[in-house]
């Protein structure tokens, strides 16, 4: 891509471009390596089969999950990810996680004019005060006429966010709600610009993208943030995606000078999917998120399209939520009916990052040379190794010390000196991440032994299996 910017720019364009070019190629060589070299992560298809890893060379002792065929392009699919697929797959996942890091997931619960009665709201305010909030913002919209009794009930950071205002302040404005009135409740935040008000489901438009670009003005104005809505009927869906993004150009351009990533939450919700049960597809709403951040970054600047958060809404349920929040564009939801139900919490749950895994704190054998070729450590045998399902000699066996435990994969003629209640000395032995499980592998260049009488581990806890806890790389 800089490449192609910087030719496209002409002879002055190029020797502009030439140092953000090093700084790309820097990058890349070094997330090539990081996925290329032998005592890395590999990057493979998930399936439960084992087989062996092109990597490993005749000696074949690498073992991995087994791809399907056709998963990589060309005709050395099959082996894993040659220099060049490795550049682009190490890019890629480089530069989601590093935007994704930044931002923090936000999951709103849009109540609309629910409930029925006022008795329903306490069990409704629990629900939400039972959440974690530590890692994920969370906020609700309650009806106009349950503002006020919700205000102050919330006890864990969760922000009563009305659903809408106008942009006049108090005064003679019959049926309106002003953010004076608001702030003096305490209330810091206010949804505008969804598609009910927008004229959707045959209500009478109550709004346009000029007033809502003059609404949007005067909550910024009076120290509040936003969660500003837009989205397709499907009509303009059927049409494609340049259609959509028309549609949403139209609607956000009397709003790209506004734009904060601090002060303003984007919520994109394909009105055909609102209520009806339909939802967009994870690739869609990827897409769809991803073209808007684009169309960010073109309209205003980079740094703003990679920092504000981009919601997705339209019949987001506790089981369609995992699939969608994995996708490195979509920050969280804007959650209709199912914010009405016990189960809203799973999808806040959903939502809250991975907690990554730190290097084991193993005792380390400091002695060893060369230090940095692999992991260096004691361990003790835990548990009596059994052989690996479709392998002729690969064995997995527990070991750990008094912080954890962590799974040794080990060839069977090396797996000899594992007695269970010995501690072993492990050298060179490396990472690997299979299945996003952490396996801690003796192959060829690696050795392991029984340790010396006062190098013996005294107890193992059980406690924490590292080996067996799915974890995420992420940015620290």
């Amino acid at each position: 891509q800089v490449l192609a910017q910087a030719f496209s720019r002409g002879p002055a364009g190029f020797l502009t471009s030439f140092p953000n070019m090093v700084k790309a190629l820097g990058v890349a060589l070094v997330a090539a390596a990081s996925f290329h070299g032998a005592a890395a992560f590999e990057i493979v298809s998930i399936t439960p089969n084992l087989r062996r890893s092109a990597a490993a060379g005749a000696s074949g002792d690498r073992f991995m999950p087994e791809q399907e065929p056709g998963l990589l392009a060309g005709s050395s699919a099959p082996t894993g990810l040659g220099l060049a697929g490795a550049v682009a797959a190490a890019a890629a996942v480089l530069g989601a996680t590093l935007r994704r890091a930044s931002r923090r997931p936000v999951v709103g619960g849009n109540w609309k004019c629910n409930p029925e009665s006022m008795k329903a709201l306490d069990g409704l305010v629990a629900n939400i005060n039972a959440c974690d909030t530590s890692k994920c913002d969370v906020y609700v919209c309650p009806s106009p006429l349950h503002v006020a009794y919700c205000a102050d009930k919330f006890t864990n950071n969760a922000l009563v966010t009305p659903q809408n205002c106008n942009f006049k302040g108090c005064g003679a404005f019959t049926g309106e709600m002003a953010v004076e009135q608001m702030k003096d409740m305490g209330i810091s935040q206010v949804l505008i610009g969804h598609s009910e008000r927008r004229g959707e489901f045959g209500i009478l438009p109550m709004e346009n993208n000029t007033t809502l670009a003059t609404k949007l003005k005067y909550i910024l104005d009076a120290g509040m943030t936003c969660v500003f809505c837009i989205g397709e009927p499907k009509e303009i869906r059927e049409k494609g995606l340049d259609a959509v993004l028309a549609e949403m150009d139209v609607q956000m351009t009397q709003i790209y000078r506004l734009l904060d990533p601090e002060k303003i939450i984007i919520a994109y919700e394909p009105v055909w999917a609102i209520g009806t049960g339909k939802v967009a597809t994870p690739e869609q709403a990827q897409e769809a998120h991803a073209a808007i951040r684009k169309m960010i970054q073109e309209a205003v600047s980079e740094e703003v399209a990679n920092g504000v958060r981009i919601l997705y809404g339209g019949s987001v349920t506790p089981d369609n939520c995992k699939d969608l929040i994995c996708k490195p564009d979509i920050d969280g939801f804007l959650v209709g009916g199912a914010s009405l139900k016990p189960s809203f919490t799973d999808i806040i749950t959903a939502c809250v990052p991975v907690v990554p895994l730190k290097k084991p704190r193993f005792i380390k054998v400091g002695d060893i040379e060369p230090a940095a070729r692999g992991v260096n450590l004691y361990a003790k045998v835990h548990k009596a190794a059994t052989k690996v399902e479709g392998s002729d000699d690969l064995m997995e066996v527990s070991v750990g010390d008094d912080t954890g435990l962590v799974t040794l994969s080990v060839r069977g003629d090396k797996a000899s000196v594992l007695e269970v209640g010995k501690t072993v000395r492990i050298q060179n032995g490396h990472v690997a991440m299979i299945k996003g499980f952490i396996r801690l592998s003796i192959d060829k260049w690696a050795t392991v032994k029984p340790a010396e009488k006062e190098e013996e581990i005294a107890s193992v806890s059980e406690a924490k299996d590292i080996s067996g806890v799915e974890y995420e790389l992420t940015k620290n």
